[in-house]
């Protein structure tokens, strides 16, 4: 008597990206350090990576940013840390966003094990899928060619 298998046949494998296919912890890291200094240098006071990691926290509870993409929740609490000392312009807002995006962007490790494991899953014949609730450009560490499609936060209605 044959092995009942399930149902169907599995031919999608889904990822999540952040600290799944990436570290994501040593990227926000390195992009909060980047944020940080330049904030310091804009302010002329000590901005540290707790202080920006605080702002980012508050903003993110408030009713008004609850439901709002996290880049844009980023963005409003660089923002406010940079008014607190005495920085408003839009232009130091907009610089110390795009820094810290492009720090983290630049300095994702993909983990060791992962290309492997995406090309024999290819070679397998599965549809490979990456989705998140973050925004990180597959293309940067090189993993976009691997997946046939991709969901991010920014993608969905909200």
């Amino acid at each position: 008597m044959a092995e009942a298998g399930p149902p169907f046949t599995v031919t999608h494998v889904l990822f999540d990206v952040d600290n799944t296919l990436v570290d994501f912890d040593i990227a926000l890291g390195n992009a909060l350090r980047a944020a940080a200094e330049r904030c310091s240098e804009l302010t002329g006071t000590i901005v540290t990576t707790a202080a920006l990691q605080t702002a980012r926290n508050l903003v993110i509870v408030e009713p008004q940013w609850r439901r709002a993409l996290l880049a844009d929740a980023r963005r409003e609490s660089l923002r406010r840390v940079l008014a607190a000392g005495g920085v408003t312009e839009e232009a130091a807002t907009d610089e110390v966003t795009e820094l810290l995006f492009r720090a983290r962007a630049e300095t994702t490790p993909v983990y060791p094990d992962v290309i492997p494991t995406l090309e024999t899953l290819r070679e397998r014949g599965f549809r490979l899928i990456a989705a998140s609730n973050g925004n990180l450009d597959l293309a940067v560490p090189g993993l976009d060619h691997y997946f046939e499609a991709s969901l991010f936060a920014a993608d969905a209605e909200h």
